[in-house]
């Protein structure tokens, strides 16, 4: 009767640590979604403030100004994600 308790036991807890791994998972790309999604909404707000200028020439350098800001965070959030690819297929090969 104590092994089958013991049994039961242990397939509970392995049943809750891989509900608690995939609960972990779930919140960590519902937290990269939120992030896209307050991106986007950042990049619609500084569009919508361009066209709220009258004079087309300051239209057209606000535009360039929120091009270039949007180039720059592109670039430098690219970066980190070709040097963690780069790792990981390090990681890989030696495996």
């Amino acid at each position: 009767m104590a092994s089958l308790c013991t049994a039961a036991g242990c397939v509970i807890n392995a049943i809750s640590a891989l509900y608690l791994f995939l609960y972990s998972k779930t919140q960590e790309r519902s937290l990269h979604y939120y992030e896209q999604l307050s991106h986007l909404k950042r990049i619609s707000l500084a569009m919508l403030l361009v066209d709220k200028h009258h004079d087309p020439e300051e239209q057209t350098e606000a535009r360039n100004l929120v091009i270039r800001q949007l180039l720059s965070e592109s670039q430098s959030n690219a970066q980190p994600l070709l040097a963690e690819s780069s790792t990981s297929g390090m990681r890989r090969s030696t495996r």
